[in-house]
């Protein structure tokens, strides 16, 4: 999380406070830049869709309304309502440009703006407020059936905020557990392939909060590890599901670099997310464009969520490291675990309860007949703007579908990574599978090769999911990461042609056609394995 005053912003403090209070938002959700300042649409969203106060070449200051990822659905609404079609604007993309000829008070501007927007905003809210309140209420009466569970963290603060969970994470990864050394942080790096010596590290290494004040405004570091002059480890924590900042990440990089003398080469960035599905579980390109050379740091950038990667790594293995020999720490994290667990439904209450409301979440869905192409694809549908609404009650029901969802992914991908270590066994390749589907796409990486190298089943941007999606939106690619490239001359990804791609591999799976399909896609992969592994094992060239 980002809080931020700037100087020198496009708008002076008194317009930012009155449009603050037109808006109903907390100022310290406004971005005011030199040629731009931004204000979510409503407390209860998400800035995936925002006002932005913005000054194209030097004329005069605009009104626009922006739309990013999974705002679709609201963006389609407030467009195709009278009231907002009968003002005049300008559309570019995905932002409406209001346009005027006055001279008139930006403050008076965006008043008029949210008078016709927010009753659009309010109605929206409210249906899917009420179809979250059905959910709730079946989960209440059944939870009534079953004993009161307590959890230290709930106890205290209820849910817990993007500091808080940033605040447990960095207190696990900074115990020191004898001799000076820090095997939970060791742990962290080993998982999620975070390649800096730690060997000297010490408590004063780990910041929360870490504060820059520079050219950019303020930068705030939800969590930093690292000693001057030598690495660092930077974490985002978007579990909560903040929007990402303009240039947030780019800044980040380039404050590190410049205030603690560390070269680039050897700054990480851990963006977390809950559970991947926040715009494809990555930063936006507005907070990190990897078309910008400078701040490109490549496989550095890693990418990881809450539900996949940090639930297990914690329960298999932090659990075993501290249990037992630092009952203090083991208590804290045990507890943790069992939030988490809450909160993705999948303690042992929690499992019987999204189990006992499914039927209600089915049924109005009209879901309950369908396959499980249709009963997934469903779900999304109805995930995508659930996903930038900031009320409770919508979030949790969010989650159950999730759920649902990752139920029906489960046995698919398990069927899918079965046949493909199989075929390549069977050709004498021994691979492993990175599994990044809240992130859409799955990496096949021969034994010895360097990660940057490897094939990549890689989802286009209209395909609805990487198992439950058909026709030409599921090319396998021979992908170089991008830092691989930098190294070496001639070095592209390219696609592999996929052959008859006219069902699901869901659908594939249940027809029992996946096996021999996934077969015939292989075979161009066998035919430039050696090619491949001559690259992915040579050394970088000077």
């Amino acid at each position: 999380m980002e809080f931020k005053k700037e100087i020198e912003g496009l708008l002076s403090e008194k317009d930012v406070l009155g449009i603050c209070e037109i808006v109903g938002c907390d100022p310290d959700r406004v971005h005011n830049k030199p040629k731009y300042c931004n204000f979510p649409a409503s407390k209860f969203l998400t800035e995936n869709i925002h006002y932005e106060a913005i000054q194209h070449c030097n004329k005069e200051i605009c009104c626009e309304l922006h739309f990013e990822c999974d705002a679709d659905e609201l963006k389609d609404v407030i467009e195709n309502d009278k009231r907002f079609v009968k003002l005049d604007w300008s559309k570019k993309w995905n932002w409406y440009s209001l346009n005027t000829d006055t001279d008139g008070d930006i403050v008076d501007k965006f008043k008029n703006l949210y008078n016709v927007v927010n009753p659009i905003i309010e109605k929206y809210l409210d249906k899917y407020e009420k179809i979250s309140a059905k959910f709730s209420d079946a989960k209440q009466e059944n939870r009534n059936l079953y004993p009161t569970h307590q959890n230290f963290f709930e106890m205290f603060s209820g849910r817990l905020s993007e500091n808080d969970h940033t605040k447990i994470l960095l207190a696990l990864l900074k115990t020191e557990t004898g001799n000076k050394s820090f095997k939970v942080l060791a742990s962290f790096c080993k998982e999620f392939g975070i390649d800096v010596d730690i060997s000297n590290v010490e408590q004063k290494d780990y910041v929360f909060s870490k504060r820059y004040d520079d050219e950019d405004g303020l930068n705030f570091i939800d969590g930093l590890i690292y000693r001057e002059g030598e690495y660092a480890i930077i974490i985002e924590n978007k579990i909560c599901g903040a929007g990402d900042q303009p240039q947030q990440i780019e800044r980040y990089i380039k404050a590190v670099n410049k205030k603690e003398n560390i070269p680039f080469e050897n700054i990480w960035v851990v963006y977390v997310t809950e559970d991947g599905t926040l715009h494809g579980g990555r930063p936006t390109n507005e907070s990190y464009n990897e078309e910008n050379q400078e701040t490109n740091i490549g496989d550095r950038l890693v990418c990881i969520n809450y539900h996949d990667d940090i639930l297990p790594w914690l329960k298999e293995k932090v659990m075993p490291i501290i249990k037992y020999s630092y009952a203090s720490v083991g208590c804290v994290a045990d507890c943790y675990i069992d939030y988490l667990e809450r909160m993705f439904g999948e303690d042992a209450v929690g499992k019987i309860l999204t189990e006992s409301v499914k039927s209600e979440i089915f049924n109005d869905l009209e879901i309950n007949d369908e396959t499980d192409v249709v009963q997934y694809n469903t779900m999304l549908e109805r995930v995508k703007p659930l996903s930038i609404i900031n009320k409770e009650e919508c979030k949790e029901y969010r989650d159950r579908l999730l759920a649902y969802m990752r139920e029906l992914e489960r046995p698919v991908y398990d069927e899918f990574e079965k046949a493909t270590i199989q075929y390549f066994k069977d050709n004498g390749k021994e691979v492993e599978l990175n599994n990044r589907l809240s992130s859409g796409y799955i990496q096949i990486i021969g034994a010895g090769w360097n990660r940057l190298v490897h094939y990549e089943w890689c989802p286009s941007e209209k395909a609805k999911s990487f198992f439950f999606g058909k026709e030409d939106d599921l090319p396998l690619c021979i992908h170089y990461e991008r830092e691989f490239r930098n190294n070496r001359k001639n070095r592209k990804s390219k696609k592999i042609m996929i052959k008859d791609h006219k069902e699901s591999i869901a659908e594939m799976k249940r027809s029992g056609k996946l096996k021999d399909w996934l077969a015939d896609q292989y075979k161009q992969v066998i035919g430039e394995w050696d090619n491949m592994e001559e690259i992915a094992t040579s050394k970088v060239e000077n």
